[in-house]
């Protein structure tokens, strides 16, 4: 209530007002009570002002609490305010006229119980004021469901600003007060006595304890709701729901036990306690108590299979979430086709089989309905099948139901490919043919399918399709523009989507920058992405509102160094390398691997041999491939063929040491039967290893070692030759197939030597490309072209390579 505070405030919710749309309304309850509060912290016409421009329903509250009227009936503004709201409604909510039913809509609710709190807190009193008084009810009712939903109860909070003797006088008839103002509920909880009232509020505050966060809060409310006496199934249920929201699903199960132990076991605790297995790994537990229902005497519901099926699909159990979304949906066409042939998972074969017979077996009169449809269509999501996603939606229509926005939203996001933008499109087409609402998230999904086609034309276009269609972008919509950009490195249209963020009061994060750094990554714009990098300290520095520096992570310096690296300006490199210990941020494989490979850039050796000895060990960072392949190029660029050769062995041997230290641990494993499968992750030989290597030898003349070292290559390829040709017509390419890089390398050591011994290797290099099957290139051609002029007995290949480069060069199409 300072100055300074309200002043701040004022400035921060006039932003806010622009463009003020019921949509906003609905999902910024939090800033709405911002605005109550200024209304009763800063003048009445200063509040006025504020709320003028904002929807019917809160100007009408605004109008009838601050009015300086003396009536006991509502001021003129507000019964305008109210005659407008009236004729915006459509006719399904024209069913009553009242101010009761007008405000008693679920999005209201948070408002109500913020005027109620308001009402009630004596820092708003204006005894002092002299004003005149004004006199007025609204009723707001809140509905909630006992047992398994078949009664409902209703209460009514009552909120009151009754005249007083010079001043305003506030009376506050509403149980559930807030504590501090932070919607803690304020109930006497003394041997565990509460009347109905209170101890709704108090299950209420709990839920809002989860949902926020509120770890503490969250502890000390559950430790005494635990204790109460007769708490019902539904209230067992909220506990449930509470720990699983708080992110604490074995907390979720034990409540649950705690309440079948008293007997409150009912339909909705089941569908709460599967529910709850829904983010962690154990999704055993889930299909266990799915499985325990009947034994309880618990009937299962509609309810019941969808969170299954979530709960299945969460866990990467897709292919049996797809089957038991089929069942249902077959039952609802009156067939049944469930199969437990593909149901078959490692490591969990047993509560699989038996939760496919058992849903074969029972509940037959269970179908499904369009919660169904969207968890299939998700779980054919996370399995990336996105003609299962596809096949879902069409049924969805062909039994008679109306696919809404989630239905559409999800089957665009499970699309994938290169040309997914074009089925994304058509997608799109029909939700606008059958009124389905588009939303932020539709786009976003439409948006990514163009960025992984690199078609940033059409991600601009949906951005103002997006803007067009009234739908709000956000941060990651604008996210995946720049992704879009990036593709193509087209620096000036992400700085160009960059600046419309600013410009639709859309902060940046921190995923903004790193992409835009990229960009200039690509680009090789050292100068912009500088300038990103600063801008993160102090974002909307010349606005007149300055929001907090942007948190920049391992990604950015990533970025950054690898910008450098393009650049070729070695030492802000290593500078932002010290800079990352500086900011206490970690350094990765992939930072020293870009650091060192711009001192490669720049020759220098000396600084990449310390980077990868001594810096990184002492950082417990294990090298890699890239790794031992920058340095031995860095070595190689400044004629230290000897460094780089024995950094070449030492690849070798850590390779071996893995490979012997893998069948170990296969023989331990699997009683004596060694595991031929090597992880991903280890150091290995690769094609850029020897081309790095045979580089290195070639430059410093060599040749002789490079060549016994190209033979090595071939050899190590030798095994992949031999499936290639069955590979070859399946369009399947093999890791270890001849890379075309290292015949040019060697190719350039022949020319580099100047000699007849040259000349007569890069006869040997040529027959070696037709004994493999390598497919060469007009490069490796011309190199072998220009060494071969240099020998005696090389006459015949000179001029049929000489012919085969000329053929090449004129079909070659123009520019390439």
């Amino acid at each position: 209530t300072r100055p300074c505070h309200t002043q701040m405030m004022q400035r921060h919710l006039q932003e806010q007002t622009k463009n003020f749309s019921l949509e906003k309304l609905r999902r910024a309850s939090r800033v709405l009570f911002g605005f109550i509060l200024v209304a009763f912290i800063c003048s009445k016409g200063a509040a006025k002002s504020f709320l003028q421009d904002l929807s019917p329903p809160l100007s009408l509250i605004v109008s009838s609490s601050i009015s300086l009227k003396s009536t006991s009936k509502l001021s003129c503004s507000a019964r305008e305010s109210l005659s407008l709201h009236h004729r915006s409604l459509s006719s399904r909510e024209r069913r009553s006229s009242s101010i009761g039913a007008s405000f008693a809509r679920p999005w209201f609710r948070p408002l109500s119980y913020a005027l109620t709190k308001l009402a009630a807190s004596s820092s708003f009193s204006a005894r002092s004021t002299g004003s005149p008084s004004f006199s007025s009810s609204f009723f707001f009712s809140r509905r909630s469901r006992s047992g398994c939903g078949k009664s409902k109860q209703s209460r009514n909070s009552h909120v009151g600003i009754t005249s007083g003797v010079g001043g305003y006088q506030y009376a506050h008839t509403v149980a559930a007060t807030g504590s501090g103002g932070r919607g803690e509920a304020n109930v006497n909880m003394e041997d565990g006595k509460l009347s109905a009232d209170d101890r709704f509020d108090a299950f209420r505050a709990l839920r809002l304890s989860s949902k926020r966060g509120h770890s503490e809060k969250f502890e000390r409310q559950l430790q005494r709701l635990r204790g109460l006496p007769n708490l019902s199934p539904r209230e067992c249920s909220i506990l449930v729901r509470a720990a699983a929201e708080m992110n604490r699903p074995k907390l979720a199960i034990e409540i649950f036990h705690q309440a079948i132990n008293a007997g409150a076991a009912s339909t909705e605790l089941f569908n709460s306690a599967i529910s709850s297995q829904r983010f962690s790994a154990s999704w055993k537990i889930g299909i266990n108590l799915f499985m325990q229902m009947p034994q309880r005497n618990v009937k299962r519901d509609v309810v019941t299979y969808n969170t299954l099926i979530s709960v299945l699909a969460r866990s990467h159990k897709w292919r049996l979430a797809l089957e038991v979304t089929r069942e249902l949906v077959d039952r609802r066409k009156g067939v049944s086709s469930l199969s437990s042939s593909q149901s078959g998972d490692d490591g969990a074969r047993s509560p699989l089989r038996g939760l496919v017979a058992e849903i074969r077996g029972s509940d037959p009169d269970i179908q499904a309905d369009d919660v169904t449809f969207n968890a299939g269509i998700y779980a054919a999501r996370v399995g990336r099948k996105s003609d299962k996603a596809i096949e879902l939606l069409s049924e969805m229509q062909d039994v008679g139901m109306q696919p809404d926005t989630v239905s559409f939203s999800s089957v665009i996001s499970a699309l994938r490919g290169p040309n997914a933008w074009s089925t994304a499109l058509l997608l799109l087409e029909d939700m606008k043919r059958l009124g389905v609402g588009r939303n932020t998230i539709t786009y976003n999904a439409i948006i990514k399918t163009a960025a992984q086609a690199s078609n940033w034309h059409l991600a601009f276009t949906l951005l103002e399709d997006m803007r067009q269609d009234k739908v709000v972008p956000d941060v990651i919509s604008y996210n995946t523009v720049i992704h879009a950009c990036e593709q193509q490195a087209r620096v000036d249209k992400a700085l160009e989507v960059f600046n419309e963020m600013e410009k639709a009061s859309v902060l940046p994060n921190t995923i903004t920058y790193n992409t835009a750094i990229s960009v200039c990554e690509k680009a090789g714009n050292l100068d912009t992405a500088l300038s990103l990098f600063e801008q993160m300290k102090a974002p909307n520095a010349n606005s007149a509102h300055p929001v907090a520096p942007v948190n920049r992570d391992e990604i950015t310096f990533n970025a950054l160094i690898s910008t450098c690296e393009k650049a070729g300006d070695w030492q802000l490199a290593l500078s932002m390398l010290d800079q990352m210990r500086v900011d206490h941020i970690p350094r990765s494989t992939v930072t020293f691997n870009a650091a060192i490979s711009a001192c490669q850039k720049a020759g220098k050796w000396q600084q990449a041999l310390a980077l990868l000895f001594t810096d990184m060990p002492a950082e417990n960072v294990a090298p890699s491939t890239i790794t031992f392949n920058a340095a031995i190029s860095a070595c190689g660029a400044a004629g230290e063929w000897r460094t780089a050769l024995a950094l070449f062995q030492r690849v070798r041997e850590l390779e071996e040491t893995a490979r012997a230290a893998t069948e170990v641990r296969g023989m331990r494993r699997k009683g004596g039967q060694a595991q031929k499968r090597l992880p991903s992750n280890r150091i290995r030989r690769d094609s850029f290893t020897y081309s790095s290597i045979i580089n290195a030898l070639g430059v410093s003349g060599e040749l002789d070692l490079a060549f016994s070292l190209f033979e090595e290559y071939r050899a190590m390829c030798s095994p992949s030759l031999q499936s290639y040709g069955r590979d070859k017509d399946k369009g399947r390419a093999r890791k270890n197939y001849p890379s075309i890089v290292v015949y040019n390398t060697i190719a350039a050591g022949c020319e580099r030597d100047g000699t007849g011994r040259g000349a007569a290797y890069a006869e040997r290099v040529w027959q070696a490309i037709k004994d493999d099957e390598v497919e060469p290139e007009v490069y490796t051609i011309g190199t072998l072209v220009s060494a071969l002029e240099r020998g005696e007995d090389t006459r015949d290949l000179l001029l049929a390579l000489e012919s085969e480069l000329e053929d090449r060069v004129s079909s070659a199409p123009s520019g390439t």
